[in-house]
């Protein structure tokens, strides 16, 4: 009986020490997700919080002014990523000089 106690002891041992390995290759592997999604979530907030953003051709458009929501078809003025009557974010709004479309930055 101690015999058969000492030896599932010994397995359970070498178990632990065989996949040890494999667990921390996913604890890292799940540590680099994260690192890569807050980082990403960073870079998305400063497009954000920026006062200007450019189209695909390279023009400055204003963030903040007077802008028409493609959801509810208000004008409102404020910021051009979200609608403040019915709380929708922007789809994409045209360039003011070569009237390109530029998306949001959290799309």
């Amino acid at each position: 009986m101690n015999t058969k106690k000492k030896s599932r002891s010994l397995l359970k041992l070498v178990w632990h020490v065989l996949t040890a390995p494999f667990w921390a290759v996913i604890g890292i592997v799940w540590l680099l997700v994260r690192l890569v999604r807050f980082i990403d979530g960073v870079g998305t907030a400063i497009a954000v919080m920026r006062p200007e953003v450019l189209c695909p051709a390279g023009h400055a458009n204003h963030t903040e002014g007077v802008f028409e929501c493609g959801y509810c078809g208000g004008r409102y003025r404020g910021s051009v990523w979200i609608c403040p009557l019915c709380q929708s974010p922007a789809k994409h709004f045209p360039c003011n000089q070569c009237g390109l479309s530029i998306r949001p930055p959290v799309l």
